[in-house]
C-alpha cells in the first residue's frame, strides 16, 4: 500500500517508514482486506457502511476493518504503519 501523508513531519519525527512505500499497486480488490479510516464524525458511519457494502458486493473485498483517528489532530504515532501492515488498501474519510 502506498499513501501520502498530509501531515508535515516535525524535525524530531523519524523519517517516513519503508512500510508506507514498499507495496506495489493492487490490480484487484478481490479477496483483499480494506481499511476504512474515519475521524468519528457521525456522518462517516453511514458513508462507511455504504462503502463497505459496495466494496464487498461489487469488488469482492473479503475483509473490512474499521479504524478511528482523532478529529482535528494527527493520527497517533505508528497507527498508519499498523494499518499498512494489517490491510491491503485503505479508504480514508473525514467529515465535518
Amino acid at each position: 500500500m502506498r499513501y501520502l501523508d498530509p501531515i508535515a513531519a516535525r524535525q524530531t519525527d523519524a523519517p517516513l517508514s519503508a512500510a508506507r512505500h514498499s507495496r506495489t499497486a493492487l490490480t484487484s480488490l478481490s479477496g483483499k482486506t480494506v481499511a476504512l479510516i474515519s475521524n468519528n464524525n457521525p456522518s462517516m458511519a453511514k458513508i462507511h457502511a455504504r462503502i463497505a457494502q459496495r466494496l464487498q458486493s461489487e469488488f469482492g473485498v473479503s475483509v473490512i476493518r474499521s479504524y478511528q483517528v482523532p478529529r482535528n489532530f494527527a493520527p497517533p504515532a505508528g497507527s498508519l504503519e499498523q494499518i499498512a501492515r494489517e490491510c491491503d488498501a485503505a479508504v480514508f474519510g473525514l467529515a465535518n
